[in-house]
């Protein structure tokens, strides 16, 4: 589908522009912005809504898919080094909180 259709979707809900585009679970993946490239960031608050696109068809994602999604992309850019040491930090957090009686 055209970028411009899927920003004229993105403006009919509310948001200014669109960032990055990815592709995810069959879907072409726009990230809606409530501000243009080069101002002033505006804030978001609530879930981290994606919008989605499969051949002719856009939607928003749901609640759900956008926490999804939001793994995917994490978890697609982790290092597996980091992401060990990153868990041996967590259990030893985890076990400072124990030893204070906090889990």
């Amino acid at each position: 589908m055209e970028r411009s259709k899927v920003l004229e979707f993105a403006k009919e809900n509310g948001y200014r522009s669109l960032g990055k585009k990815d592709f995810w679970n069959g879907y072409d993946i726009y990230e809606p912005l409530f501000n243009y490239p080069g101002e002033e960031a505006v804030y978001r608050t609530g879930p981290p809504l994606v919008i989605l696109v499969k051949g002719n068809k856009i939607r928003m994602s749901t609640v759900k898919e956008c926490f999804e999604y939001l793994d995917y992309v994490v978890t697609k850019n982790v290092d597996p080094e980091e992401e060990a040491q990153t868990q041996a930090f967590i259990e030893y957090l985890k076990s400072q909180d124990k030893k204070k009686g906090a889990i």
